[in-house]
């Protein structure tokens, strides 16, 4: 069976509306509005009027939300406004879908949630998590190829929305993520928003302890939850898809050490080069460019949590030898797989390392990075 014809659900584009208006783009023009910007220059370019916004049926695409983002960093570049928003984003108002993530009865679960309804909660910049027997990874992936500005901006919402999120429903209050950004202020608000364990790193990671993530949450129920779940999966159509790059990432990953080609993958899709190279263009991205980001987060989890030698990650990823997995690696990251050895020292906890490496099931299974059964 291909890949095309196990696909159950419709791709997502960046102009495919399926956001209901008041999610989370009345949040956003709330605090935009409180800082007297005319209505005008904020909706510029969406498509949007102010008549759209106050209608409960109004539905918004992902490409009007980042036009609104772009003009809100034209305005207000200096508000702290992408912190700011994230502060107050989850739960927030998505219907079914923050019912899901307020009744969370622990983080873990949270994280279920929000990597199920990840285009609904998180759209434009979605989250990819992973868990593994000791570690909860989220990566931040720019699935629609937005301006890197706009990407940035939606980044820090999204961070700061789970670590408010996390402190607000943990019975001690406190968040324990450990983020990591490519772009610190040393006097800017990542640590206000994010807490002080921030570092600045050649990727958007956010890292905390499985058995933080495992702890009872104050207000959860796994009832309440469960329900909410199966009705935003009962009544929004696509709910559980995904953009086509994401189908592409999904695949390539589970075939790593496998020789690939754009042919080999178009074919898997039942579609031409041509088709699946026009595909990803519409989404800002290309097949190398996906394998690249695909190789560059195995790589870093393989050096950083499980701390296999260059030499046992190029035979993996089926990249050569060692000098070429080197190459590769700092084409990909900007560093060299030793000063990215040296950089992310004190990012993860010496300890997490060391459990992680000797556990019985910390091998990499044949599908890729260990994930959490969402």
């Amino acid at each position: 069976m291909t890949v095309a014809q196990d696909n159950k659900s419709q791709w997502l584009s960046i102009e495919q509306k399926y956001l209901p208006v008041h999610f989370q783009l009345a949040q956003l023009l709330d605090l935009v509005m409180s800082a007297d910007i005319p209505q005008h220059k904020i909706l510029r370019g969406t498509g949007l009027f102010y008549e759209d916004l106050v209608r409960s049926d109004a539905l918004i695409c992902p490409k009007q939300m980042a036009v609104l983002v772009a003009n809100t960093q034209q305005y207000l570049s200096h508000q702290e406004v992408s912190f700011r928003w994230g502060a107050s984003l989850w739960p927030g108002y998505a219907g079914v879908f923050s019912q899901s993530l307020g009744a969370s009865e622990s983080l873990l679960a949270a994280l279920e949630t929000l990597k199920l309804f990840r285009h609904w909660l998180s759209p434009v910049v979605v989250p990819d998590i992973h868990i593994t027997d000791t570690l909860c990874l989220v990566y931040w992936k720019n699935t629609y190829g937005v301006d890197e500005k706009v990407r940035r901006f939606f980044v820090e919402a999204y961070m700061s929305a789970l670590v408010s999120l996390t402190i607000e429903h943990s019975v001690d209050g406190q968040s324990h993520w450990r983020c990591g950004v490519q772009h610190l202020d040393a006097n800017g608000p990542h640590r206000v928003y994010l807490g002080e364990h921030v570092s600045c790193l050649n990727m958007d990671v956010m890292v905390i302890e499985r058995r933080e993530a495992e702890i009872e949450w104050r207000k959860g129920s796994m009832h309440l939850r469960e329900l909410a779940t199966q009705q935003a999966l009962t009544a929004y159509r696509h709910v559980d898809a995904e953009t086509f790059p994401e189908a592409v990432q999904v695949y390539l990953s589970s075939r790593l050490s496998e020789a690939t080609s754009v042919a080999v993958a178009a074919e898997a899709f039942s579609m031409s080069c041509a088709t699946l190279k026009r595909r990803l263009s519409a989404y800002g991205t290309h097949f190398q460019a996906l394998l690249d980001e695909v190789r560059m987060q195995h790589s870093l989890y393989l050096i950083h949590v499980l701390g296999w030698s260059n030499e046992r990650i190029a035979d993996y990823l089926n990249v050569g030898d060692s000098a070429n997995f080197r190459r590769a690696f700092k084409r990909w990251t900007g560093l060299s797989p030793s000063a990215s050895r040296d950089k992310y020292a004190s990012f993860i906890p010496r300890q997490i390392k060391s459990n992680q490496s000797s556990h019985t099931n910390s091998e990499l299974p044949p599908s890729g990075l260990p994930e959490y059964a969402l």
